[in-house]
């Protein structure tokens, strides 16, 4: 540099890196699922089948509802809800789409999807809600009906419900 004056011009700058807020709340009949495991009853809502303890039989029908809402993040999140019925051990139930149960969900692979949804950042504080619409197997026979109730047989199904952040493939425009 030469010793004759010069201008010069210096600017110093920060930035402030901020991770964005995520809150998502599981909940099940207005009850906060705060476990990452959890267990939940295919509770008969067919007033025509009475049973005592939740238990089922032929007939029974229910539904059960669990809600995500993300309200608090800043972020939008994907969610989706799979059932592996592989444990149902016989307990002739089905799964439906819809409260009607007209639409049937097959297994694949002995899982069940009912939900895969994106919620993107202006919709996270609404209830997502994820219904699994049940009944027992009109077609099962009387036969293996018995076979059932007199061994009183249990099955089980896992759920799992996942959410995560929600990442949109978007190729930038050069």
């Amino acid at each position: 540099r030469s010793s004759a004056a010069s201008d010069v011009y210096k600017r110093q700058g920060s930035a402030t890196a901020t991770v964005a807020k995520w809150a998502i709340k599981f909940t099940k009949g207005g009850n906060t699922i705060t476990e990452d495991t959890f267990t939940f009853d295919l509770e008969n809502t067919n007033g025509e089948v009475v049973t005592t303890d939740d238990k089922l039989a032929p007939g029974s029908k229910g539904e059960v509802k669990f809600v995500i809402n993300g309200a608090g993040s800043e972020i939008g999140y994907s969610y989706s809800a799979e059932a592996d019925v592989s444990g149902l051990n016989g307990v002739p139930i089905k799964f439906y789409s819809d409260s009607a149960r007209t639409t049937e969900l097959t297994p694949t692979n002995n899982k069940i999807a009912f939900a895969s949804t994106d919620v993107t950042l202006d919709k996270v504080g609404d209830d997502q809600t994820i219904d699994i619409f049940w009944a027992w197997d009109s077609t099962s026979t009387d036969t293996a009906d018995t076979t059932q109730g007199i061994a009183g047989t249990t099955g089980t199904i896992k759920l799992a419900v996942t959410a995560e952040q929600l990442v949109t493939n978007t190729t930038p425009t050069p």
